[in-house]
């Protein structure tokens, strides 16, 4: 080949992505570096001393000069390459060259950053791969072979130009090759640009896929995979690309003359055509590298280590495997020789590196090392334990969270807790069965005589049980519902310290009633810690009490790592901002028992229930004993299996229970009986103890979001006595295999994200004393929460670290010749319970008022208000189901629904903001109290937010649009999409819901990006979703077309009048605006008044003046046939019976006209 490249220089105005914008334009460039200081190639030479040829490595040099050089096709960057070859100073990157003065600069990816489409052409560097016996490693027919064999389809019969490295045929002083295998650089032009780490994890996922990678140790020891791709010069922009020929000193032999070094050779086309890379691509290759990797490991013998830290940023934890044997006392990894610090990052140096500095560690996520190139990163203290000190201790850019591994008794049982915990603040991780609760009523025991103990249960269920052990146990226990703090009565009573057993949601008014010193325990702390974090509010009185406690134990036998970590920060601010030894430690035993598992495919699960009842009707029989079963559901809907019971005639062998269906006395008797078959909800996965123990339990996780803490906790209900029991998991083995791990970004990434989409809520000024770190902190770890609560995600890592505690797995979704037994009976059962769900609620469909509002609407807010009043007061109370199949009758009478599934789909709470019958919510970044001015003219503004909505709707209901075009006009404006965020009535649901539409602006970048039908189809499905999702929770339905719903066939309620709707909008929103302070917000529902106004026993309260009904019908604050300001109305001059003993007035002081012009005006404006 021959050709001189001609050097371009592009012009100084255009931009990077003027000059580089295109597939093959003909300013398309090649970046080429030249260095000042030291040569860009290897050097071998003769050893004087033993006479051995010896190499001498690239040198690392620090000043380049840059030039570009336009490439249009392979052909082009072969003339680059093969001029260069003679250049010895000279190298290529995949980087766009600065503008302005290039004669000096530095490799830096600020001053050479990848085009941001990518680049045309890619470098495949081969290293080392051993080709068949009887070929040549210096020949083209290698090559061939090795394209044919090892390199994705798109790379076979392409025109490719290819380049031996410079240690390719150098012979050693026997005349044999110095280094072995195949060793060239493979250029390709591809049919598109592509993005560096795009096309690095499209090769890394070839080679795992096809085997083309190596498992071995590095020089410290370390478990790696090296990929027989190297894949640094693709990922990175500045990696180099050595072009130069090497320079061979004095009597040094070469196999290859300098003309064999290169050479093009054409091929069928000359573009690589590449395949379309989803959206998840590099996650998907990380997770399976990790995977690879993990097994390499466990196959070696080492053993997982969790390391919990502090650094400037918060807590972390990194998960690492150690090299077997004791690794807290050995030393591991790669010695260190030196280090070099460089602003936030620390370079380490090894003995023995092939490039010296090739690892380093960044300021920001100091427990992890990074390789500068290819981007392989590992735990440092699986990398070097003499570097993980380093950072540790000289540089103090983290700490480590205080921790001890114990061992339990003999026995498998928990030590006394004052022998063992020493710190102020102690998390106690103890095996579930292991007599935790024992010890802790021993501890209470020995304390409660010179301390009050607050003891927090996360339910009314665990609170009753621990009650009733201390009781048992000789200790007196106060119960929450009996601590009136205020009262004279009570106080008065109040004799020395108590103990006080409450839930989480009564713990401010234990907290009160406490005099003098007390301890904290929090048991069940995984569930208690996801309650604290709902609010600022919590998080505050959580922090005030660890403040105010002689000491604190948090007790559980399993904790997420997100837990770990938002406990250890949550300590430390209630603390001195450190986390010492005496301040917070954790406690941790391990688990001694080990008792048989199986996972059983969920194909399996309705044939085993019904062989299951066969052989229990059998056994009766014949009149023999029944081993008891337990069988943990996925749904609070058991109403299949008690038609399944009574079809085989065993009734009363089988009990069925669930909190929404049951009442709590019930559930009670289910824990404490004996039933042969209990059948139950994840009500018991929480610390409750069945007293009759099972000696089968089968466990189902399909419809419930459960981390590992849920699957632990519900396994371990068994096996907690002599009795042993057979336990098993179902599962759909596809699903758990197939499950991703949950990938949320980079935690200061996520908490900028957080930060933003909270600044968009409201243009209102953010309360200065709100804790907004704390904010962020909250709602980033109910993210990662949510992200946790993932059954499948959550099974395979428990298989994947054999982390299922007290157990070991004995099957896997084992592979059998067995066929599933005949499930029907258990199908036709759920048809005939789902049948009597739905009959249910259309029975009471016809006691729901006819009028779409205010009637059935204000119904739903007696239901809420129904709901938060059980448990308290004299019963008896309806059951959660019962209050759900009325709010569902009202939903399809509001909706005009007619089919109980659509009504299911209905946000109950963004129904009530749309139809004008309660507030919007509101953060709590703005520090609103509930009844203040400013926090009614916070709601009026989201009232405005949400106008929109009603406008989209009178376009979808005179059919000028439908539901392709709403789902558009979600994707293009941010108009529709802050008014559905403020129909958001959460944290959680508001972050949630800007996630998503990140997510589809994400899509839609993509898709005008790259324009690939599979990206347009991905956007397009997304916002399908998303726009079904939006107007099925504010009660609009769609039809199905092949039992796939269909978006054109969005309809309005056919009873819904939306100018009726949009004057109540504004009312609401016009009232709220015109209320003083202070103003009660939440208008009573008819039924509240007599509670409201009526004579109560003890308190002589009288009823206020009503007025007339006349007085207020063209009032602003009549809305609804309510008073907004809660002055009771005679309704008699409409011939409405009235019962008030007073006398009706026909003025009233507060009226306030409606502005009608103003309103039209607005009308006429939307």
């Amino acid at each position: 080949m021959s050709g001189t490249p001609q050097n371009y220089e592009a012009p100084e105005e255009q931009t990077h992505a003027q000059r580089n914008r295109t597939v093959h334009p003909s300013d398309a460039v090649l970046t080429v570096l030249q260095s000042l200081d030291r040569p860009m190639t290897k050097r071998f030479e003769i050893d004087e001393s033993s006479g051995l040829v010896t190499k001498q490595d690239y040198s690392n040099s620090s000043r380049f000069s840059s030039k570009a050089f336009a490439t249009k096709s392979i052909w082009d960057v072969g003339r680059v390459v093969t001029a260069l070859s003679a250049d010895e100073y000279s190298c290529i990157i995949r980087g766009v060259r600065p503008k302005g003065d290039c004669s000096l600069t530095t490799r830096r990816k600020k001053h050479f950053p990848e085009h941001p489409e990518g680049t045309p052409f890619v470098m495949l560097d081969i290293d080392g791969v051993s080709p068949p016996e009887g070929m040549s490693v210096i020949e083209t027919a290698t090559i061939e072979w090795l394209i044919r064999e090892k390199l994705p389809d798109p790379f076979q019969n392409v025109s490719y130009f290819y380049q031996f490295s410079s240690s390719a045929g150098v012979l050693d002083h026997d005349g044999e090759l110095l280094k072995p295998g195949l060793r060239v650089h493979l250029y390709f032009y591809l049919d598109r640009r592509e993005t560096g780490p795009n096309m690095a994890a499209y090769l890394k996922l070839h080679c795992l896929e096809t085997g083309f990678y190596w498992k071995k140790r590095n020089k410290g020891g370390v478990a790696m995979l090296q990929y027989g791709i190297d894949i640094a010069p693709v990922l990175s922009s500045v990696q180099v690309h050595y072009t130069a020929a090497p320079v061979l000193g004095e009597g040094v032999g070469c196999a290859l003359d300098p003309d064999q070094r290169q050479g093009l050779v054409p091929g069928g086309r000359d573009t690589v055509q590449l395949p379309d890379f989803t959206a998840d691509l590099k996650a998907e290759v990380q997770a399976l590298h990790n995977k690879v990797r993990r097994e390499y490991q466990i196959e070696l013998g080492y053993v997982p280590r969790t390391l919990r830290t502090k650094t400037p940023d918060g807590f972390g934890s990194t998960t690492y495997l150690a090299p077997p044997g004791d690794a807290a006392t050995i030393r591991t990894g790669r010695t260190l020789a030196d280090t070099k610090l460089s602003g936030d990052f620390c370079i380490l140096y090894f003995d023995d590196e092939n490039t010296s500095g090739s690892w380093y560690v960044g300021r920001k996520n100091p427990q992890w090392a990074f390789r500068y190139g290819d981007g392989e990163h590992c735990p440092l203290k699986e990398l070097s334990s003499e570097a993980y000190a380093f950072v540790r201790d000289q540089l103090q850019w983290f700490s480590e969270v205080p921790a001890q591994k114990l061992t339990l008794q003999e026995g498998g049982y928990v030590p006394p807790i004052g022998t063992f915990v020493e710190a102020k603040n102690a998390l106690v991780l103890a095996p579930t069965g292991s007599g935790k609760t024992r010890r802790v009523i021993e501890w209470i025991d020995d304390k409660r005589h010179s301390a009050s103990i607050i003891y927090v249960s996360p339910t009314i269920a665990l609170v009753n049980q621990m009650c009733d052990d201390l009781r048992a146990a000789g200790v007196p226990v106060e119960h929450y519902t009996d601590v009136f703090p205020g009262t004279y009565e009570y106080s008065a009573s109040i004799d020395g310290s108590k103990v006080f057993v409450t839930t989480g949601k009564s713990i401010k008014k234990v907290f009160r009633a406490v005099q003098g010193r007390f301890y904290v325990i929090y048991d069940e702390v995984h569930r208690a810690l996801d309650d604290v974090c709902r609010s600022n509010t919590e998080v505050t009185q959580f922090r005030d009490l660890l403040r105010a406690s002689e000491g604190t134990l948090f007790l559980t036998g399993t904790l997420t790592e997100t837990q770990h970590q938002m406990l250890s920060q949550q300590v430390c601010e209630a603390g001195t901002g450190r986390l010492t030894a005496s301040d917070y430690c954790v406690y941790e035993f391990t688990p001694v028992r080990s008792y048989p598992l199986d996972l059983r495919d969920l194909s399996f699960f309705d044939g085993d229930v019904v062989k299951l009842v066969e052989e229990t009707v059998e056994r009766v029989k014949r009149g023999e004993p029944i081993e008891r079963t337990v069988l943990m559901m996925d749904t609070s809907r058991l109403e299949s299996y008690r038609q399944l019971a009574v079809t085989y005639d065993i009734g009363g062998y089988v009990t069925a229970v669930s909190r929404p269906e049951n009442q709590s006395e019930e559930i009670e008797q289910a824990r404490r009986g004996n039933t042969p078959i209990l059948i139950c909800s994840p009500l018991f996965n929480v610390g409750l103890n069945l007293d009759c123990p099972p000696r089968r339990l089968w466990a189902l996780f399909r419809y419930i979001p459960a981390d590992t803490n849920t699957i632990i906790q519900s396994i371990n209900r068994a096996n907690r006595t002599d009795a042993a029991c057979d336990v098993r998991i179902y599962a759909a083995a596809s699903s758990v295999n197939d499950a991703d791990p949950a990938a949320l970004g980079r935690s200061s990434v996520e908490r900028e994200r957080i930060a933003q989409w909270f600044a968009a809520e409201l243009d209102l000024p953010v309360d200065p004393a709100v804790d907004i770190p704390m904010l962020l902190d909250r709602n980033q770890y109910l993210q990662k929460r949510k992200a946790e609560d993932h059954s499948n995600r959550s099974l395979k890592a428990l298989v994947e670290s054999d982390g299922f505690q007290n157990y070991r797995l004995r099957s896997v979704f084992e592979k059998t010749d067995e066929k599933p037994a005949d499930g029907k009976p258990l199908k036709e059962a759920l048809g005939v319970a789902r049948a009597h769900y739905e009959q249910t609620v259309i029975h009471a469909i016809r006691l729901v008022p006819c009028d779409w509002s205010p009637g059935p609407v204000g119904e739903l807010e007696y239901y809420q208000r129904e709901r938060r009043r059980r448990g308290f007061g004299d019963g008896p109370f309806r059951t959660e189901r019962e209050i759900e199949q009325d709010e569902l009758a009202v939903v399809m009478k509001v909706c005009g629904m007619g089919k109980v599934a659509d009504a299911r789909k209905v946000n109950i709470r963004q129904l009530r903001v749309f139809l004008a019958d309660t507030n919007p919510w509101i953060s709590d970044q703005y520090n609103l109290l509930p009844n203040s001015q400013a926090a009614n003219q916070a709601r009026a503004d989201k009232l405005d937010l949400i106008l929109p909505i009603v406008g989209l709707l009178e376009e979808l209901q005179a059919q000028a649009i439908d539901g392709r075009e709403i789902a558009k006009r979600l994707v293009r404006g941010d108009t529709w999409q802050n008014a559905f965020c403020a129909l958001q009535q959460s944290e959680q649901a508001y972050v949630g819901l800007r996630r998503r539409f990140e997510t589809l602006r994400e899509l839609r970048r993509r898709s005008k990006q790259s324009g690939t039908l599979k990206n347009r189809k991905a956007g397009a499905a997304y916002a399908r979703k998303l726009t079904i999702d939006l107007l099925s929770s504010i009660g609009l339905a769609f039809d199905k077309v092949d039992h796939r719903i269909e978006l054109s066939s969005a309809s309005v309620p056919l009873n819904w009048e939306l100018l009726e709707l949009r004057r109540y909008l504004l009312q609401r929103r016009d009232i709220l605006r015109a209320m003083p302070e202070p103003i009660a917000t939440e208008l009573d529902t008819p039924r509240e008044w007599h509670e409201r106004y009526g004579q109560d026993d003890d308190v002589d309260f009288k009823l206020p003046t009503p007025v007339d009904v006349g007085t207020c019908l063209d009032c602003l604050f009549f809305f609804r046939g309510r008073c907004a300001k809660c002055y009771a109305t005679d309704f008699s001059s409409l011939g409405i019976q009235c019962l008030f003993e007073i006398d009706t007035v026909s003025t009233c002081v507060d009226k306030r006209p409606i502005d009608r012009r103003a309103r039209h005006a607005e009308r006429r404006g939307a």
